[in-house]
């Protein structure tokens, strides 16, 4: 009897700590936020985490978001796009060495930002490719004008 009781004790304590933490309005977990989380390892950026590098920014719906990430892409012919599945762009970067690095690119449902992660497949290290590949296409994408779409 003193264990039943030990562990409805423990069980309310327990769920009064998750109700604390959603009363602090600590956001849920969505696919997104996972694919946008990096290891804890210095060959990854992403745009939720690195205050540096901010996500994309777009004036329009999420399908002009997607060509116009896409027009960008075509501009960089190391980039080949691996995975298309709704507001998730998957794609590939193959460096001069044959190094390969995985950027994935999620549009938010407003279309009006796209959040980006890109990490080394192999490798502890990447020397700042990843960093300042982002930058680079950051200002690529700004300047990309699809037509129909502002």
């Amino acid at each position: 009897m003193k264990n039943i009781f030990s562990r409805k004790i423990l069980g309310a304590i327990l769920g009064s700590f998750s109700i604390s933490w959603a009363a602090l309005g600590q956001p849920p977990v969505d696919e997104s936020s996972e694919l946008l989380r990096c290891p804890d390892r210095p060959n990854c950026v992403s745009s939720r985490v690195d205050r540096d590098l901010l996500p994309l920014l777009h004036n329009g719906p999420p399908g002009s978001a997607l060509q116009r990430l896409k027009a960008t892409l075509a501009r960089f012919p190391e980039a080949s796009i691996q995975r298309e599945s709704g507001l998730v762009l998957e794609t590939i970067f193959t460096t001069p060495l044959g190094f390969r690095d995985q950027v994935i690119f999620v549009i938010d449902d407003s279309g009006m930002k796209i959040n980006f992660r890109s990490r080394s497949l192999a490798g502890y290290y990447d020397f700042g490719k990843n960093r300042s590949r982002m930058r680079e296409f950051s200002a690529a994408f700004s300047t990309t004008v699809v037509a129909g779409y502002p």
